[in-house]
């Protein structure tokens, strides 16, 4: 799918960070898609960008005048001054998304132009406006035509008067003509604005998020939470069902077994995670996750009757550290290198997990 965007779909939006354009870029991703944007629409954005800003700064400072003049003192009102980094509405949205393409505009001729003009083909209008339009329609329809692509055309512009029938659920006649003229064959789905594209089109369940970025977004920020829910998931299991996972072979969960307590803790985190499945759940906010990390230290402290201790102590003692008596229990320790297998929900929204899970472990060292 092409998903063709004019410069009036970003008015207000120089960002590009609202819900919709969200779950555009999502969308764009998870399916392959391509946005296809003028360097017309790009230089008009900065420009009208630069030009607002430009007003409001000195709507600002008139403002701020006037404001100290209604109390016949004068006091200070912080105003940022236009100064750092300028705006490029390319880098803003090539950094949002990464299947977008350009297209130039440098290969329609002049006389091409001026006769449309004469001949008023839309979307040139009286007194020769639609110039700009008709210059990134023109250019549209080469890039298509030398693409040789197959894919489903979205043409999102809220200048329906020039662009669509008047149904607007079509292009108007004259841009049908253009199509035949190209040998274009793509199917055609036009929209007037980016919210009757994203509500007919896009599944918000399905894209909700990106998938490229699941780990990015949703896994790496909240290792410190996936570790302190491990460290809560094992410490509230049973004390066999703690052996299971710390005991390093079968002859020590054997003599494991006679422990007290063993309490589990995470001297340092997780290493080399991965994402093994996910599922997207009805309620969008709602993501289900199955993962693989290493945890790569794990102190894991036990707590056995001395009477036991001393009858097994050349084995214990060689294989476990720091042993210390403690009120009729010897307390040692142990230090180990695991490998997890888990899963659960995490609510983006609240950005909390939920239902976590060990499925599998496995000592490493």
């Amino acid at each position: 799918m092409i998903i063709f965007l004019d410069t009036n779909i970003f008015f207000n939006n120089w960002h590009v960070t609202n819900a919709n354009f969200k779950l555009l870029f999502n969308f764009v991703s998870n399916t392959g898609s391509k946005l296809l944007i003028s360097e017309i629409v790009s230089d008009e954005i900065n420009n009208k960008w630069n030009q607002i800003t430009a007003e409001t700064y000195s709507s600002l400072i008139a403002n701020a005048e006037k404001y100290q003049k209604l109390f016949d003192k004068k006091f200070h009102i912080p105003i940022p001054e236009q100064s750092g980094k300028e705006y490029s509405f390319k880098e803003i949205i090539t950094a949002k998304c990464e299947r977008v393409i350009f297209y130039n505009y440098d290969k329609i001729a002049n006389s091409v132009l001026v006769e449309r003009a004469i001949k008023r083909v839309k979307p040139f209008q009286e007194q020769d406006k639609g110039f700009r339009d008709t210059l990134i329609w023109l250019s549209f329809l080469e890039y298509l035509r030398n693409s040789n692509s197959n894919e489903e055309i979205i043409f999102i512009n809220n200048n329906s008067s020039d662009f669509y029938n008047s149904k607007n659920d079509g292009l108007k006649e004259e841009l049908l003509q253009d199509l035949k003229e190209y040998n274009i064959e793509n199917n055609f789905s036009v929209f007037k604005d980016l919210y009757s594209f994203v509500t007919s089109t896009i599944d918000k369940s399905q894209h909700a998020i990106n998938i490229a970025t699941i780990g990015e977004d949703l896994i790496e920020p909240y290792e410190r939470l996936i570790e302190i829910e491990t460290e809560h998931y094992i410490n509230s299991l049973s004390e066999l069902e703690k052996i299971e996972i710390t005991g390093r072979n079968l002859e020590l969960k054997k003599l494991l077994a006679s422990v007290n307590l063993i309490n589990f803790h995470i001297d340092e985190g997780i290493e080399d995670l991965s994402y093994l499945n996910y599922k997207i759940l009805d309620n969008p906010n709602l993501i289900f996750l199955e993962l693989n990390f290493n945890l790569r230290i794990c102190e894991v402290e036990y707590y056995m009757p001395s009477s036991i201790y001393n009858e097994n102590y050349k084995i214990l003692n060689s294989k476990f550290y720091n042993n210390e008596e403690v009120s009729g229990n010897t307390k040692f320790y142990d230090f180990l290198r695991i490998e997890f297998d888990v899963s659960y929900t995490f609510n983006i929204e609240m950005e909390e997990i939920e239902g976590f899970v060990i499925n599998r472990s496995e000592i490493l060292k």
